[in-house]
């Protein structure tokens, strides 16, 4: 078995959000869409996990998947609340060891989780979203450094 890289990785994860959270919106099928959930359940939790493990000239090299990952990402904020951790965890482990191609990404994706914390129903995510817009105004986003 030969071993997956960490473009092919990136690129696989872009991939699988930007065609099954499309599914997962529009899709009417109750069976689909819990299987599309799962899907990028466990694929956001297998990239929280290796993310940090990338070094940072791939990543670089990888601005467009990542970029895309990041938007997904943020858009599932917004669209389904059963994800809403997921994503959480996956944009912290991006903001956290980001790289400079990825600030316009995660610049985007603050409004989205401002929204979250408008909006969230429990503490936990609250708090989750919160301390994520701090994490990012000192450490990624030199755009909230005021």
């Amino acid at each position: 078995m030969q071993l997956l890289s960490a473009e092919n990785f990136l690129s696989i994860i872009a991939r699988l959000l930007a065609s099954e959270s499309a599914q997962v919106s529009y899709n009417h099928s109750s069976k689909n869409r819990i299987a599309n959930r799962q899907d990028i359940k466990v694929a956001l939790e297998i990239f929280v996990d290796r993310l940090p493990l990338i070094k940072t000239p791939i990543r670089s090299k990888c601005a467009t998947s990542m970029g895309t990952i990041v938007e997904k990402t943020a858009g599932l904020l917004v669209t389904q609340s059963s994800l809403v951790p997921d994503a959480l965890a996956a944009l912290r482990a991006v903001a956290a060891t980001a790289v400079a191609s990825e600030d316009p990404a995660l610049s985007k994706a603050v409004p989205k989780i401002v929204e979250v914390v408008k909006s969230a129903s429990d503490n936990t995510t609250t708090i989750s979203a919160m301390s994520l817009l701090e994490l990012s105004a000192y450490d990624s986003f030199p755009l909230l450094q005021n």
